[in-house]
């Protein structure tokens, strides 16, 4: 609301649904903190309805997606105009989300049933993030100059301690190393802290990466550098 330009008249956002993504994100955003709050209040009293649950968690998922979807309609970015950027948001999302999970069931008492088969999704999320982020800037270097800018920005200039610190050191290779020492020992022996840390990497990581697509979608410029004067 602080951010608005002219907060009073933020209701106006709800009314173009059939042609915005920024329309469509605000009622999603809007309907799941209804939803979620109203779930959350009779969970306190009664068991909520199942149905309440999945319309909830369909929002949920929805909030998730309209942001990758809402910057790649964005024509003039090249880093933010690729299908491969709602992908993206929607694996990192989710693997985020798992991840949050794992440390609810750390918090409530040790590793469960439950805990072992998020421990598998996490796992496979992870590989799928990896390798997603790495055809997302492949393939964005090589669309056009200005999308090899930001990627060159990004992996290479002066954003690149916060890259590969950031998101490639902390956000998946200390997760990563903790997937790895699971398949050599059971999860139950690793150490909870250790478990919390690469909970708390993944999703700093997660954050870090969505920064750096944030501050470096250039414009493609509209008159070619070897033409102006």
């Amino acid at each position: 609301m602080l951010y608005l330009g002219r907060p009073l008249r933020f209701l106006r956002m709800f009314l173009r649904p059939q042609s915005s993504w920024i329309s469509r994100g605000f009622i999603f955003v809007t309907l799941f903190l209804i939803l979620g709050c109203v779930y959350i209040v009779l969970s306190m009293q009664t068991k909520p309805p199942f149905t309440l649950l999945v319309i909830t968690d369909i929002f949920a998922f929805l909030v998730i997606i309209y942001g990758g979807f809402a910057m790649c309609c964005i024509n003039g970015i090249p880093l933010w105009n690729t299908a491969l950027l709602p992908i993206l948001y929607v694996v990192a999302g989710i693997w985020g989300g798992a991840e949050l999970t794992m440390g609810v069931i750390l918090t409530s008492g040790g590793i469960t049933e439950l805990g072992h088969s998020v421990e598998e999704i996490t796992r496979l999320l992870l590989v799928v993030f990896a390798f997603i982020v790495v055809v997302y800037f492949i393939g964005v270097r090589y669309s056009s100059i200005t999308g090899n800018v930001s990627v060159r920005e990004i992996v290479l200039g002066r954003w690149k301690p916060l890259f590969w610190i950031g998101v490639i050191l902390i956000g998946i290779m200390m997760p990563l190393g903790v997937v790895v020492s699971s398949y050599t020992m059971a999860i139950e022996r690793i150490p909870i802290v250790l478990l919390w840390l690469s909970i708390f990497a993944g999703l700093l990581g997660d954050l870090i990466l969505r920064y750096l697509i944030l501050k470096n979608g250039f414009y493609n410029p509209l008159i070619p550098s070897s033409q102006v004067a």
